[in-house]
């Protein structure tokens, strides 16, 4: 077993979203030239999706730029960029959790924690933030983010930095 397995995050997920974010900000753009509307609904409509599509572009940019793994385990915890360190002692659990067709790993904490990001918030950090917030203290790793790693094999890696790791039984939502 080596000191830490770092898993990095999919560079053709990264390279795909980048590439097609600009296509939307030039959706929004359109849709304010479009002459169907009064001007006012065009600025405020259009004006959401401009907003909305630089934001989603400024991210996956600077996730293809910075490069940082998606997920790191070592002895001490689990690291993910955007979070704090999640140290075992404060891990429940461990579980698969089945959302559409396709699983996520889930980490159940002992106690709810407030995160505080350091990058926008983004996949597992605006999960966490939004589970914290209604009182859940669990923080979801969606798989196209892992990819081309599998769940499972995320999951057994988990137990080998820490054995006594209760896997939870897989749930369906």
């Amino acid at each position: 077993m080596s000191e830490q397995t770092i898993y990095p995050g999919s560079r053709a997920v990264q390279i795909m979203f980048a590439a097609l974010s600009p296509v939307f900000v030039v959706m929004a753009v359109l849709f304010i030239l479009v002459e169907e509307m009064g001007l006012p609904q065009r600025i405020m409509y259009g004006g959401g999706m401009l907003v909305l599509s630089l934001g989603a572009t400024a991210v996956s940019w600077a996730a293809l730029i910075r490069n940082k793994p998606e997920l790191v385990l070592d002895r001490e915890g689990v690291l993910i960029p955007e979070m704090d360190k999640i140290l075992w002692h404060r891990v429940a659990a461990v579980r698969l959790r089945r959302i559409g067709p396709s699983y996520t790993v889930e980490i159940i904490l002992n106690e709810r924690a407030p995160w505080e990001p350091a990058m926008p918030l983004d996949g597992p950090v605006l999960q966490a933030t939004a589970s914290n917030a209604r009182g859940h203290r669990a923080i979801l790793l969606s798989p196209e983010r892992l990819h081309p790693y599998s769940v499972e094999a995320i999951l057994i890696e988990m137990q080998h930095y820490h054995p006594s790791l209760l896997v939870a039984p897989t749930e369906s939502r």
